[in-house]
């Protein structure tokens, strides 16, 4: 009786083996085909990523130009306009100069400057630190 259960747990054995060792490449075959599925969608995944990623890093490097190229036009305008308010006060101030022709010479070139120098922005501002000025009993606001 030893004899057949042996037998019989030998019987099982062999048929499971045999089983495994006529499927053992079939079952290789599908384990390979997913896991190769698995790493082209990974690489499919991480190219689309890198795409995205290169497009917002160019998108960004435009921006950040152009936010440099108008910062560097304000900078800019505001030296310009800071340079061309200095002249005007220095103009001003011999406007109201004893001397005639000084006084004569500095209106003509304040009048000059202030029509071909001053920008409409700039004059504007020029005109509500006048206005502010006034409001204040003649105490100075700097129109920049």
């Amino acid at each position: 009786m030893t004899d057949s259960t042996t037998t019989a747990n030998d019987i099982d054995q062999r048929i499971g083996r045999i089983w495994l060792g006529k499927h053992i490449e079939v079952i290789t075959a599908v384990l390979l085909g997913v896991v190769s599925c698995m790493t082209a969608y990974a690489g499919f995944q991480a190219a689309l990523y890198d795409s995205n990623m290169a497009s917002a890093y160019s998108q960004a490097q435009v921006l950040s130009t152009q936010s440099e190229s108008l910062y560097l036009e304000a900078n800019q305008t505001y030296t310009q306009d800071a340079q061309i308010w200095n002249t005007l006060n220095e103009l001003s101030v011999d406007m109201d100069s004893t001397d005639r022709d000084l006084a004569a010479r500095a209106a003509t070139k304040y009048s000059v400057l202030y029509g071909d120098t001053v920008t409409v922005e700039f004059d504007g501002a020029i005109q509500r630190a006048l206005a502010a000025s006034a409001a204040k009993g003649g105490e100075y606001v700097d129109p920049l």
